[in-house]
């Protein structure tokens, strides 16, 4: 799948380098909003890129993200009532955008366009527990997430002038998918996969 993401956003790359038209007026910079869900979490996030052209902008996001099932033990406290834990969800997550040229242009100012993104997100790590039983002695084992995820995102959007809104796929390795394995004691994560949903301004 990763390497799907990449060969849709390397096409992109090539065919917006070949495509020197300029036939409409675009804003530098892109403020929205983006929710996305993700299998066991999901997130909402404020987005900013600054694009030199019309096809390539690099900024970042800061947001929140919750897992769906709290009552799986992965939180170094109680995940519901302690401040410390709300405010560990919080991230920035740096990255970088590309859009393809706009196709489909109407009468009344509107246009399509393919965009993917790309980053890292950023926040405190957390914790996950699980007990094995031999010979009636019982052992914790522990898995400490990382502190970074890559995520990705690739969608169809729909641009009015400086207005825009977007849908599509979404992509995340934050590790809050996990196996433990009885055999090997020990812990595996997978990737999660969702959509998202972008409400956009350009100015």
């Amino acid at each position: 799948m990763k390497r799907t993401i990449m060969l849709i956003i390397g096409l992109i790359i090539s065919y917006s380098a070949r495509c020197q038209s300029t036939d409409y007026d675009f804003g530098k910079n892109e403020l929205g909003i983006r929710v996305a869900g993700l299998g066991t979490f999901y997130e909402w996030e404020i987005t900013y890129h600054f694009f030199q052209n019309k096809y390539a902008g690099i900024g970042g996001s800061i947001g929140w993200w919750s897992a769906e099932d709290t009552d799986y033990d992965m939180w170094e406290h109680t995940f519901n009532t302690n401040a410390k834990d709300f405010w560990a969800r919080y991230y920035i997550k740096p990255s970088i955008e590309l859009c393809s040229p706009e196709f489909k242009k109407q009468e009344n100012g509107g246009a399509f366009c393919i965009k993917g993104t790309c980053g890292i997100k950023i926040n405190r790590k957390f914790y996950s527990y699980e007990y094995t039983v031999n010979n009636g002695k019982e052992t914790e084992h522990k898995f400490t997430s990382r502190f970074w995820a890559p995520e990705a995102q690739l969608g169809l959007y729909y641009f009015r002038y400086e207005y825009g809104i977007g849908l599509g796929y979404s992509y995340s390795q934050l590790e809050t998918k996990l196996d433990f394995d009885y055999n090997n004691a020990e812990f595996t994560t997978k990737p999660q996969h969702g959509i998202f949903l972008d409400i956009m301004v350009k100015f």
